[in-house]
C-alpha cells in the first residue's frame, strides 16, 4: 500500500506539473500575440482616424506586425511535431561546403548594412554528411540570425566547420555581448526571456533556440552554447556536432 501510495503521489505530482507547464506555454503565447495585435489595431484604428493617409508606406507596419505572427505560428508547428513524434525529415547526401556558402551569401546582404564582418572558415576536407537540408538550413539561418541582432557595428560573425573522428564540428561565433552565466542553463528553453538575446524589439519569436535543439537532436546531433563573462567582448559561441552517418 505504501508504494502503491508513493506510485499516485508521484503520479499527480507529475500531472500538477504538466498542467503548470501548460498554463505558461498558453499564458506566453498569448503574450507574444497581444504585442502584435495591438500594433495592428493601433494602425488601422490610426487609418480610420484620420492620422495619417493610406498608402503603402503606412500600411508597413501592418506587413510587419502580421510577419511576426506568422513566424510565431509556424514556429509553434514545428515544436509541436517535434514534441508529437511526427517532425519529418529527409534524410539525403548533403555537402556541408555548399550549405554554408548559400547561408553566407543570404545574409552577406544585411551583415553589410550592419557593418558586420561575416566570415567562413571551413578546414577541408569534409565528408558527404546525410542530413535533411532544409532543417539543416533552418538552424543555421536560426543561429546566424540570432548572432546578428546581437552584434554591434564592426563586429564580426565566424562560422566554422570542421571534421573530428565521425562527426561534423559546426560553429557560429559572434563577437556579441554575450549572454548572462545563470541564463546560459536556460537559453534553449521556449520563450526563456533573456533581456539582450529574447527581446522581441529584436525581431525574435523567443523559440528559435528551442527549435534549433529540436532540430539538432532529430539529426542526432548535439548542441552547446558558451558565452564570456557579462563585461566582456568575445562574443557567444554555439557549437553544434552532427554525425556523418545517421
Amino acid at each position: 500500500l505504501g508504494q502503491l501510495a508513493e506510485t499516485f503521489n508521484r503520479m499527480a505530482g507529475s500531472l500538477e506539473t504538466q498542467e503548470e507547464l501548460r498554463r505558461n506555454l498558453v499564458a506566453d503565447i498569448a503574450h507574444e500575440l497581444r504585442t502584435p495585435l495591438a500594433g495592428i489595431q493601433g494602425t488601422i484604428e490610426a487609418l480610420q482616424d484620420g492620422v495619417f493617409p493610406l498608402t503603402v508606406e503606412s500600411l508597413a507596419p501592418i506587413h510587419d506586425e502580421v510577419t511576426l505572427i506568422n513566424r510565431l505560428v509556424e514556429d509553434l508547428r514545428t515544436l509541436a511535431n517535434a514534441d508529437a513524434g511526427k517532425l519529418s525529415l529527409n534524410f539525403v547526401p548533403l555537402s556541408i561546403p555548399d550549405l554554408l556558402e548559400r547561408q553566407i551569401n543570404i545574409f552577406q546582404y544585411k551583415a553589410a548594412e550592419q557593418n558586420i564582418d561575416l566570415q567562413l572558415a571551413i578546414k577541408e576536407p569534409l565528408p558527404i554528411i546525410r542530413a535533411d537540408q532544409q532543417r539543416l538550413s533552418q538552424v543555421l539561418t536560426n543561429l546566424i540570425d540570432n548572432a546578428l541582432r546581437h552584434t554591434p557595428s564592426n563586429g564580426t560573425i565566424c562560422i566554422r566547420a570542421e571534421s573530428a573522428a565521425d562527426d561534423i564540428l559546426l560553429t557560429v561565433q559572434d563577437t556579441g555581448v554575450g549572454i548572462p552565466t545563470t541564463d546560459l542553463p536556460h537559453i534553449f528553453d521556449r520563450f526563456y526571456r533573456v533581456d539582450r538575446s529574447r527581446n522581441r524589439q529584436t525581431g525574435g519569436s523567443g523559440l528559435g533556440l528551442a527549435i534549433v535543439r529540436q532540430l539538432v537532436e532529430a539529426h542526432g546531433g548535439q548542441i552547446r552554447v558558451e558565452s564570456p563573462p557579462a563585461g566582456e567582448t568575445s562574443g557567444t559561441a554555439f557549437h553544434l556536432i552532427l554525425p556523418i552517418n545517421i
